[in-house]
């Protein structure tokens, strides 16, 4: 009887043990820290000042971590835009620390439970100072073009596959972000190519014949 109650008392022991959870809330799990901030994050509440933050023309938002230390910072807008940042993001100590915009000071970023939870401090000039505590997700899939996890719009994604990116496509098929190179009509009409108009206004791509109807006075008889 004596045996059987050190028995019953060892295994109630056992269960009242409590193991440290990593951060991706695995109770005794090896998950690393950087293991955890790396991926896409979506938003899933927001405080300012203690009282949800609300905001019509806002949607949703999403930080994206990257490894070369870069965190994308995504806003999603009710109109179809969407604002971008680029982070930089560092792990000291098993500390994730993150810097931001010059008034915005970061209070604390944690991970806990596969939630990413950013505290900061908003700084006016002209305005009263906001605590802004948010709440991210992790999303073990993409983000899509209007902060779903796993969604599927895709109208954001340029011509380079690059999400949220700058580059088009122009009329010659050349996929860029410079607007300054997209390739123009000529006098035909085609895009891209190398007819011009000489000084008696005949359009082709031909130098030897520039001004052909043009008389030995500069005067152009026909066009």
């Amino acid at each position: 009887m004596i045996r059987r109650l050190t028995i019953l008392l060892l295994i109630v022991g056992c269960e009242g043990i409590l193991v440290e959870p990593d951060c991706a809330g695995v109770a005794g799990g090896t998950t690393t820290l950087e293991e955890c901030v790396l991926g896409n994050w979506v938003l899933e509440s927001q405080t300012a000042n203690g009282e949800p933050f609300t905001n019509d023309s806002f949607l949703s938002g999403a930080f994206i971590f990257k490894e070369n230390n870069v965190a994308m910072a995504y806003t999603f807008t009710s109109e179809g835009n969407i604002h971008s940042n680029e982070h930089m993001w560092a792990i000291t100590d098993n500390e994730l620390s993150l810097s931001l915009a010059a008034n915005v000071i970061v209070e604390s970023a944690t991970i806990i439970n596969n939630k990413f939870i950013l505290n900061v401090l908003m700084t006016h000039p002209e305005n009263e100072d906001m605590h802004l505590s948010t709440t991210y997700s992790k999303c073990a899939n993409d983000v899509d073009c209007v902060g779903t996890c796993g969604g599927t719009d895709t109208s954001c994604i340029d011509c380079l596959e690059v999400f949220a990116g700058d580059a088009v496509l122009d009329n010659c098929g050349v996929c860029d972000d410079q607007a300054w190179n997209d390739c123009v009509q000529d006098c035909s009409g085609d895009w891209g190519g190398d007819a011009y108009l000489d000084d008696c206004g005949i359009c082709n791509d031909d130098p030897s014949d520039d001004n052909a109807a043009m008389d030995c006075g500069g005067i152009c008889f026909c066009n």
